[in-house]
Protein backbone atom coordinates (compact mmCIF):
# COMPACT_ATOMS: atom_id res chain seq x y z
CA UNK A 1 0.00 0.00 0.00
CA UNK A 2 2.63 2.15 0.96
CA UNK A 3 4.42 1.89 -2.16
CA UNK A 4 1.73 1.95 -4.34
CA UNK A 5 1.03 5.44 -3.30
CA UNK A 6 4.59 6.48 -3.11
CA UNK A 7 4.33 6.07 -6.67
CA UNK A 8 1.14 7.15 -7.57
CA UNK A 9 2.41 10.64 -5.85
CA UNK A 10 5.56 10.42 -7.48
CA UNK A 11 8.03 9.48 -4.72
CA UNK A 12 9.17 6.98 -6.09
CA UNK A 13 11.53 7.83 -8.50
CA UNK A 14 14.86 7.04 -9.00
CA UNK A 15 17.36 9.48 -7.52
CA UNK A 16 14.64 11.70 -6.14
CA UNK A 17 13.89 10.17 -2.71
CA UNK A 18 15.60 7.85 0.18
CA UNK A 19 12.99 5.92 1.99
CA UNK A 20 14.07 5.37 5.51
CA UNK A 21 13.01 2.28 7.22
CA UNK A 22 13.62 1.86 11.03
CA UNK A 23 13.42 -1.33 12.68
CA UNK A 24 13.33 -3.05 16.12
CA UNK A 25 15.81 -5.59 16.44
CA UNK A 26 12.65 -8.24 16.85
CA UNK A 27 12.53 -7.96 13.08
CA UNK A 28 14.39 -9.61 10.69
CA UNK A 29 16.45 -7.81 8.33
CA UNK A 30 16.24 -11.35 5.97
CA UNK A 31 12.96 -10.72 5.61
CA UNK A 32 12.87 -6.92 4.24
CA UNK A 33 15.73 -7.92 1.95
CA UNK A 34 13.66 -11.03 0.54
CA UNK A 35 10.76 -8.69 0.01
CA UNK A 36 12.58 -6.11 -1.46
CA UNK A 37 14.46 -8.75 -4.28
CA UNK A 38 11.52 -10.60 -4.61
CA UNK A 39 8.15 -9.14 -4.83
CA UNK A 40 5.97 -9.65 -7.37
CA UNK A 41 4.51 -5.44 -7.04
CA UNK A 42 7.39 -3.39 -8.64
CA UNK A 43 6.90 -0.85 -6.67
CA UNK A 44 7.18 -2.49 -3.51
CA UNK A 45 10.83 -3.29 -5.30
CA UNK A 46 11.33 -0.12 -6.52
CA UNK A 47 10.60 1.55 -3.40
CA UNK A 48 12.96 -0.65 -1.49
CA UNK A 49 15.96 -1.21 -4.03
CA UNK A 50 18.07 1.46 -2.16
CA UNK A 51 16.09 2.20 1.09
CA UNK A 52 18.05 2.53 4.17
CA UNK A 53 17.15 0.45 7.29
CA UNK A 54 17.92 2.00 10.58
CA UNK A 55 18.20 -0.30 13.52
CA UNK A 56 18.31 0.69 17.33
CA UNK A 57 20.56 -1.48 19.10
CA UNK A 58 21.63 -0.79 22.52
CA UNK A 59 25.08 -0.95 23.80
CA UNK A 60 24.05 -3.86 25.75
CA UNK A 61 22.68 -5.96 22.24
CA UNK A 62 26.50 -5.34 20.81
CA UNK A 63 28.91 -5.55 23.83
CA UNK A 64 27.00 -6.62 27.06
CA UNK A 65 30.74 -7.48 29.20
CA UNK A 66 31.95 -3.46 28.47
CA UNK A 67 28.41 -1.45 28.26
CA UNK A 68 28.46 1.09 31.52
CA UNK A 69 24.13 1.00 31.33
CA UNK A 70 24.40 -2.43 31.51
CA UNK A 71 26.76 -2.90 34.15
CA UNK A 72 25.31 -0.64 36.37
CA UNK A 73 22.13 -1.98 35.88
CA UNK A 74 23.50 -5.04 37.73
CA UNK A 75 24.71 -3.17 40.47
CA UNK A 76 21.57 -2.44 41.60
CA UNK A 77 20.47 -4.34 44.82
CA UNK A 78 17.41 -5.26 46.77
CA UNK A 79 17.06 -2.29 48.87
CA UNK A 80 17.32 -0.64 44.94
CA UNK A 81 14.81 -2.80 43.82
CA UNK A 82 12.51 -2.74 47.30
CA UNK A 83 13.20 1.41 47.14
CA UNK A 84 11.74 1.55 43.68
CA UNK A 85 8.54 -0.72 44.71
CA UNK A 86 7.79 1.60 46.99
CA UNK A 87 7.59 4.67 45.01
CA UNK A 88 6.50 4.04 42.11
CA UNK A 89 3.98 0.82 42.22
CA UNK A 90 2.25 -0.42 39.16
CA UNK A 91 -1.35 -0.96 38.95
CA UNK A 92 -2.55 -5.23 39.48
CA UNK A 93 -4.50 -4.79 36.19
CA UNK A 94 -0.63 -4.08 34.45
CA UNK A 95 1.03 -7.04 36.87
CA UNK A 96 -1.06 -9.43 35.38
CA UNK A 97 -1.24 -8.23 32.28
CA UNK A 98 2.22 -7.79 31.63
CA UNK A 99 3.80 -7.91 28.02
CA UNK A 100 4.92 -11.77 27.38
CA UNK A 101 6.21 -10.96 24.01
CA UNK A 102 9.06 -9.38 25.44
CA UNK A 103 11.92 -12.17 25.57
CA UNK A 104 13.07 -10.20 28.76
CA UNK A 105 10.24 -10.47 30.02
CA UNK A 106 9.84 -11.19 33.92
CA UNK A 107 6.93 -13.44 34.12
CA UNK A 108 7.60 -13.39 38.14
CA UNK A 109 5.86 -10.12 38.79
CA UNK A 110 3.33 -11.13 41.60
CA UNK A 111 1.01 -8.95 44.14
CA UNK A 112 2.16 -8.29 47.20
CA UNK A 113 0.32 -6.76 50.63
CA UNK A 114 2.82 -3.88 50.99
CA UNK A 115 2.78 -2.68 47.08
CA UNK A 116 1.59 -3.03 44.06
CA UNK A 117 4.87 -3.70 42.28
CA UNK A 118 7.20 -6.10 43.94
CA UNK A 119 9.85 -7.44 41.58
CA UNK A 120 11.78 -10.19 43.01
CA UNK A 121 15.26 -8.88 44.89
CA UNK A 122 17.84 -10.33 42.37
CA UNK A 123 15.36 -8.70 39.70
CA UNK A 124 18.54 -6.18 38.21
CA UNK A 125 20.69 -9.51 37.70
CA UNK A 126 18.44 -11.71 36.71
CA UNK A 127 16.96 -9.60 33.91
CA UNK A 128 18.00 -7.66 30.69
CA UNK A 129 16.22 -3.90 30.23
CA UNK A 130 14.04 -3.48 27.99
CA UNK A 131 14.65 -2.42 24.56
CA UNK A 132 16.10 0.88 24.20
CA UNK A 133 15.92 1.56 27.85
CA UNK A 134 19.68 2.75 27.43
CA UNK A 135 18.53 5.16 25.07
CA UNK A 136 15.51 6.37 27.56
CA UNK A 137 17.91 6.57 30.38
CA UNK A 138 19.86 8.67 28.64
CA UNK A 139 17.18 10.58 27.29
CA UNK A 140 15.90 11.43 30.65
CA UNK A 141 19.46 12.23 32.50
CA UNK A 142 20.20 15.06 29.45
CA UNK A 143 16.31 16.70 29.89
CA UNK A 144 17.62 16.86 34.06
CA UNK A 145 20.48 18.48 33.42
CA UNK A 146 19.23 21.01 31.00
CA UNK A 147 16.82 21.62 33.44
CA UNK A 148 19.56 22.54 35.82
Amino acid sequence: LLADAAQEYGLNNENDYVWLFVFPKEYSIGDFVSLATTSNNSNITKLLNGAAMIRALDGFDIDPQNDRFLQSWKQQNSTFTERVSKLQPTSNHNIENNNNNNPNNNNELRKSSNYYYDPPSDYFQRFLPEPGAGYMYDAVMAIGMGKC
